[in-house]
């Protein structure tokens, strides 16, 4: 056996010769639709924060589709009623203010609502009147009409919240629509207020209650209603451009409510860009008592990661959502950039790397060969191979660490307990172990107890309650090389598979496998590259790797007559959902669901989940998430790898007060997504201008409005019912006498 040092060189020159393979343009998103416009005047560096990040360039700014192909312009320009915080798991008021059970089937939501001196009503939306106006800085934007329950009833509708909703489109409410159904079950009170019930089988059902929360963009019924009639069918069709003036987008469809509106797109050459602009008669300047700071909000779409680096490098970004490698020597770049957190990790962690078995083909979804993977993988190094040393503490419970309402139900003494069982405490590979297993569980071809180097064939064939899972809808099965429809397999037995006539027991080889990943998904692609040399070389079963392009990707997960072996997955419930929707997601899906992880099957951890949205009496949520953790971590489904990153990087020199470790809250990268819309609102208009941090309301003085704002907080720290993120002027995590000197520094200060 290889010495660990040699091992790791090989492991290294494995992963390089793999990765060099693959196309790592990780943004060439076609922007072919979106023609630039006339040139206009290009904002001074310090009234623009420059954003960069995963998905930057929408392919369409349509609302209602959301995380699809969505850029932060859309994000922006419309709002959400609420969001949550996932460092502390506080609510987010964004254009709701407030939601609360009033019995165990009725959920009231409150809207904002403020009558301002002209009589006018915020919330608002306001319109584009004049393109030429507005670009030029003249005008042009006017209020248009308050913001209604209606409004968000209509919306709900089009995310298909409600039995009414329109055939399958958009797929973002299917739990909201099964526990509230017609849509006369969202009953509108008055302009401002909305009753939400829910069938009686689900009393304060968390899942209503989140998607309420769930930031879900809102928008103008009006001018929605138009667009629904305009584009029948299928409105992802409607670009919503409002920088086109072919007419795609008639003027009076530039309707919004953000804090910025769409100004200009540029699609001369790399780097493409879009620019928009601070919106003038924003209702959150009277209703919120501040504005943003930045005039204007860029986002830049580059080609490759080495011109990305050098972006960043020579401060032309302000907020990067990239994956870069070398970030240990960001400090030596530029005294302005920053990380989440100020040593290694540097990033937080926001979903968990996971490798999935195919659960449709045996043996793969067997337990000991599961725990006889575990146990070879180098944690450490996929730690390193994931953005330098980002995390040292896999979770089997597949709950990342900033994931507060997930966490909330998490045993830590059974994912401690699972961690010891799979990990041995170190997560350094054990080979000795894994053998072990391979040994107890395998024979080699001749019958005889394997070895290392030998060809493993399992002892024992799989068994008939496997195949039980599957007769409901009577898929096709894989034993070893062999495939049938499992009703087959249950009528037959399994005979027809055995490899090693002769054996006791139905004998079927380990291997050969192969692994899939999504062709510049680097990080993970690294990890493959390491998971298929390591099986390989420590277990003698031949694993290899392959990244193929994300629509082939898709397809093979579809579980269509079983293609994959292993794939490897970072895609998760995100931040906001709680220990239901994100187990839900893993192990309740549809047949054939891409979200339905291998297609791993469990009556019992169904009924469980089932359980755990609304407890039977005398049974605590916490006691029934005990039982799904022990089921999930004995019988470790899917395989966790390492943790994904929420990657953050900000610079300094022209905008202030970014949420870090300390001046907590997440998330933070400059794309979001259907469940980050508010976060995103909210950081951005947390930021001050690095000319006078002080400023807390950005309207460019300091004066008793600000110091007013820091009486109101002083004391508070994250999590605190007084803390004021903005505050935080030196974003130490406390409001303390420090904040209140550098205030009074600058009392008076304009400019």
């Amino acid at each position: 056996m290889l010495r660990k040092g040699e091992r790791k060189n090989l492991n290294r020159k494995y992963t390089i010769i793999a990765l060099l393979t693959m196309t790592m343009l990780l943004f060439n998103i076609s922007l072919s639709n979106i023609p630039s416009v006339s040139a206009v005047e290009m904002p001074l560096r310090d009234e623009i924060l420059w954003g960069n990040g995963y998905w930057p360039e929408p392919t369409s700014f349509c609302p209602a589709i959301m995380d699809w192909g969505q850029g932060w312009d859309t994000y922006i320009m419309y709002e959400a009623m609420f969001g949550v915080d996932a460092a502390s798991g506080h609510l987010i008021k964004w254009l709701g203010e407030s939601i609360e059970w009033i019995d165990d089937y009725t959920i009231k939501v409150t809207l904002r609502k403020k009558v301002l001196p002209d009589g006018k009503i915020a919330p608002y939306w306001v319109k584009i009147t004049d393109w030429t106006a507005w670009q030029a800085g003249t005008g042009g934007v006017e209020y248009y009409r308050q913001i209604t329950a209606e409004d968000v009833k209509y919306s709900f509708y089009l995310y298909g919240g409600f039995d009414e909703s329109p055939d399958g489109m958009y797929w973002h409410m299917d739990g909201f629509k099964e526990r509230v159904g017609s849509d006369v079950n969202f009953e509108i009170v008055d302009d401002r207020t909305f009753k939400v019930r829910v069938k009686a089988a689900y009393p304060r059902s968390p899942v209503v209650y989140e998607t309420l929360t769930s930031c879900f963009l809102i928008m103008p019924k009006d001018i929605w209603q138009q667009i629904e009639a305009a584009y029948p069918g299928w409105i992802p069709d409607f670009p919503n451009d409002w920088t086109n003036n072919t007419g795609a987008t008639p003027p009076e469809w530039r309707v919004a409510s953000g804090m910025y509106l769409p100004w200009f797109i540029y699609t001369g050459s790399i780097p493409f860009y879009t620019i928009m602009k601070k919106n003038p008669l924003w209702w959150g300047i009277d209703v919120l008592g501040r504005q943003p700071a930045p005039e204007y909000l860029g986002y830049r779409l580059y080609e490759t990661n080495d011109q990305i680096v050098e972006a960043t490098k020579a401060g032309l970004i302000d907020w990067d959502g990239d994956y870069l490698t070398g970030i240990t020597t960001y400090p030596e770049w530029n005294t302005y950039l920053y990380t989440y957190l100020p040593s290694s990790p540097y990033f937080i962690d926001v979903l968990t790397k996971i490798l999935v078995p195919n659960h449709r083909k045996w043996p793969l979804g067997e337990q000991w060969l599961h725990h006889a993977i575990t146990h070879v993988f180098d944690v450490s190094r996929f730690n390193e191979l994931s953005s330098y040393y980002l995390y040292t503490e896999p979770s089997p419970l597949y709950i990342p660490n900033d994931d507060y309402a997930a966490r909330t139900l998490l045993n830590l003494t059974i994912e401690d307990h699972f961690k010891e069982v799979y990990f041995d405490g170190t997560y350094e590979p054990d080979v000795a172990e894994a053998l072990s297993i391979i040994q107890a569980n395998c024979v080699d071809k001749n019958g005889g107890t394997w070895e290392k180097g030998e060809e493993a064939y399992t002892k024992d064939g799989p068994s008939m309650a496997w195949v039980a899972k599957y007769l409901v809808d009577d898929v096709d099965l894989t034993v070893g090389t062999v495939t049938h429809p499992a009703s087959y397999w249950d009528t037959n037995g399994f005979g027809e598979a055995d490899q090693l006539a002769g054996v006791a027991g139905i004998n079927v080889k380990l291997g050969p496998w192969e692994l899939i990943d999504v062709v510049g998904w680097t990080d993970i692609n690294a990890i493959s590259a390491e998971i298929a040399y390591e099986v390989t070389n420590d277990l003698s079963i031949s694993l290899t790797f392959t990244p193929i392009d994300y629509g082939a990707y898709e397809t093979a997960m579809d579980y269509t007559g079983a293609p994959f072996d292993f794939s490897h997955e970072c895609m998760t419930a995100g931040v906001n959902n709680d220990m239901y929707a994100r187990y839900f997601q893993f192990f309740v899906g549809a047949v054939n669901a891409y979200n339905h992880f291998g297609d791993y099957r469990n009556s019992e951890i169904e009924a469980l989940l089932v359980q755990l949205e609304i407890p039977p009496p005398g049974k605590t949520r916490q006691e029934i998430a005990n039982e799904i953790q022990e089921i999930v971590g004995s019988e470790l489904p899917f395989i966790p790898t390492a943790g994904h990153p929420d990657w953050y990087i900000y610079y300094t020199k022209y905008w202030t007060r970014w949420p870090n470790s300390l001046h907590a809250f997440t998330p933070c990268s400059p794309y979001g997504g259907s469940g980050q819309a508010a976060n995103l609102q909210y950081i951005i208009l947390s930021l001050g201008s690095a000319k006078c941090p002080s400023d807390i309301n950005n309207d460019r003085k300091v004066n008793i409005a600000d110091v007013f704002v820091m009486a109101k907080a002083f004391g508070s720290y994250p999590g605190h019912i007084r803390w004021e993120f903005v505050a935080d002027i030196n974003g130490d995590g406390k409001i303390d006498i420090k904040d209140i000197y550098i205030a009074a520094r600058n009392f008076g200060k304009t400019y």
